[in-house]
């Protein structure tokens, strides 16, 4: 695949995550977004997210297996690392609810470098080995918890901001 081909791909794989976060703003998402978001809400969601949430753990945590050797897993270890850190330090420090939509939030602005470098490089397409694989299953992690993670970031920033236009 050249690179304008790619370029438009990205684009329309883009506009159809925006578009879809947009539409799937109903009644529901919009609780789930401002809903508490701390280990006992962990604990009892249902089992198909419980199994995505734990499938996200284990790819995150199969980039340290590279970290040493590739300079992708630093951005994606960089980023998960400072979601979890700078992310909780700014939700203490603003005296920040722990909430979906937040962390939602914190993913979008600390994972999208990783997912850009993935997206440029793109090891998934020419690495044909056990790095190869980790890179498409991180890219497919982000891409689908960007999914999510758009609408919901975008019903809390309406939340806290007042507007109220969603919420």
């Amino acid at each position: 695949m050249n690179n304008h081909h790619f370029t438009k791909s990205l684009l329309t794989v883009i506009g159809l995550m925006l578009g879809c976060s947009a539409f799937a703003a109903e009644p529901e998402s919009v609780n789930h977004a401002l809903r508490v978001w701390d280990d006992s809400a962990r604990a009892g969601v249902p089992p198909l997210l419980k199994g995505w949430l734990i499938f996200m753990k284990v790819v995150i945590l199969w980039s340290l297996c590279f970290v040493f050797t590739r300079g992708v897993s630093r951005w994606v270890v960089g980023g998960v690392l400072a979601d979890q850190l700078l992310g909780s330090w700014i939700a203490q420090t603003l005296e920040l609810e722990a909430l979906v939509g937040y962390s939602s939030l914190m993913h979008l602005i600390f994972w999208t470098p990783a997912l850009i470098v993935l997206l440029i490089k793109r090891p998934f397409m020419t690495e044909r080995n056990i790095y190869g694989v980790w890179s498409g299953a991180v890219t497919f992690t982000f891409l689908v918890s960007f999914l999510f993670d758009i609408r919901d970031s975008v019903i809390y920033l309406d939340h806290i901001t007042g507007l109220g236009i969603l919420t």
